[in-house]
């Protein structure tokens, strides 16, 4: 019973795990910028994992892109943009393993380290200098896919918004 309530616990605690991370190049002055274009994503669909990546969830992303940098003063511009977004979607089955707490005292019953298996999705968003062809700044949002495929399409648009808010066009 107590094993059970712990991988309740561990498996509650990988579902709300979600983080966002960013890197930019220090030497760009992001106020520069002025137009974007929003490419499409031309990976392969994730295999195995299409009720999360599909061309909803793709045009719902690049949609929630674009809408996040019109809200931070850019013009989207497919002919002649100062800035491309590109994105990447990235599913993985991985593995944990549960081992017993290292605590000061004992549990009357032993178990083996159970494997527990979750789907993780990333995001990556890449913002290139359409003129040198480099990118300048990159926002990875991560998260474990734990809900049901049409409730994961409020978390995507909520990933996107989160990386995205960590784009800052000023210094």
């Amino acid at each position: 019973m107590r094993f059970f309530s712990f991988l309740i616990v561990v498996l509650f605690a990988l579902g709300a795990c979600t983080s966002v991370k960013t890197s930019f190049d220090q030497t760009a002055d992001l106020s520069q910028y002025t137009t974007f274009y929003c490419m499409e994503c031309e990976d392969e669909y994730a295999k195995g994992f299409e009720d999360y990546d599909n061309e909803s969830v793709r045009r719902q992303v690049r949609e929630a892109i674009i809408q996040n940098l019109q809200n931070k003063g850019m013009i989207y511009n497919a002919s002649d943009a100062d800035l491309l977004v590109d994105y990447k979607i990235i599913i993985e089955e991985q593995t944990a393993f549960v081992t017993e707490p290292d605590t000061e005292y004992n549990y009357w019953e032993t178990y083996d380290s159970p494997q527990i298996k979750f789907n993780r999705g990333t995001l990556i968003i890449n913002i290139i200098d359409a003129a040198e062809n480099q990118v300048i700044w990159q926002g990875i949002g991560s998260k474990v896919l734990d809900d049901a495929p049409e409730d994961a399409k409020e978390d995507i648009l909520n990933k996107v918004n989160k990386i995205l808010k960590k784009f800052k066009r000023s210094v």
